[in-house]
């Protein structure tokens, strides 16, 4: 339990509205994008749209095989996968506006490009987050899996027919689309997920102290709380490693400590409490 709370990145709780969530995400894609083309420099930039395509396909299948196999055997999980797709389709954008070449793009450019479509990505969700509303908070995340597969489909027709639609939307918008289902996924797993080990680490904490164990009372605690809580686990998984630790086992865990600890952690609660 220890291990499991030293995970979670107590900042990440005070992101709490769609729009700081994004670009939270975007963030963490753009690191990623920047020391790619540090590694390789801007390859990707002989690649046709359509290839483009099959890798965001490439991507989007190994992540329904993630789901419904429950396991990945390589490192890269499906949040990897995800950024991948967003990048994928943040450079299809860029190959349809300049076309292809095999010269290579100056970083900077590249680099304004990219942000460039994640802004007109960013734009077009909050547009239909107005009508809409934020019914995809409601989503599993493998529904995102599902129709970003669907748009793959709907790009690899309109490319088939050389970008010639009748009444569809083209397929620069099926990119945009595959973004912000992308970004909705890593949304629920940066913020979500996390949220929920919060509030379990919370209870595990202050069940040990003795407490109130609600989760939701951490979600309202100040920062400087949280802080001490990831110190008071640091200190516990070094005195108490083992990993089959459980809650149940935690009950009995002030008398093993000894009671000066248990009081220090008390008077820190009260304090941050009362402030």
């Amino acid at each position: 339990m220890a291990k499991y709370c030293q995970t979670i990145p107590y900042n990440i709780l005070q992101v709490k509205n769609t729009n700081e969530q994004y670009d939270h995400v975007i963030g963490i894609c753009r690191e990623v994008f920047l020391k790619k083309m540090k590694d390789y420099g801007t390859a990707w930039r002989i690649l046709r749209p359509s290839s483009m395509t099959d890798q965001i396909f490439i991507k989007a299948q190994r992540i329904r095989n993630i789901e419904e196999a429950g396991v990945a055997k390589i490192d890269e999980d499906a949040r990897s996968e995800f950024i991948g797709i967003i990048n994928y389709c943040a450079m299809a954008l860029i190959q349809l506006d300049l076309g292809i070449q095999e010269e290579e793009l100056p970083h900077e450019k590249a680099e304004a490009l990219y942000r460039s479509n994640l802004e007109l990505a960013k734009k077009l969700m909050l547009d239909k987050n107005h009508d809409y509303g934020e019914v995809w908070r409601k989503m599993r995340i493998s529904s995102f899996t599902d129709l970003i597969l669907m748009k793959i489909k709907r790009t690899k027709q309109i490319e088939d027919h050389q970008g010639q639609t009748l009444i569809s939307e083209g397929v620069d918008a099926n990119y945009m689309d595959m973004i912000n289902y992308s970004v909705f996924a890593l949304i629920k797993m940066e913020f979500e997920e996390k949220i929920q080990m919060a509030k379990d680490c919370y209870e595990f904490v202050f069940s040990a102290v003795g407490g109130p164990a609600s989760g939701e009372e951490f979600i309202s605690a100040p920062i400087i709380l949280k802080g001490t809580i990831t110190l008071f686990i640091g200190l516990f998984e070094r005195n108490f490693p083992a990993d089959n630790l459980t809650l149940k086992g935690a009950a009995n865990w002030k008398m093993e400590v000894g009671s000066w600890w248990s009081l220090m952690m008390q008077d820190y609660y009260n304090a941050f409490r009362q402030g």
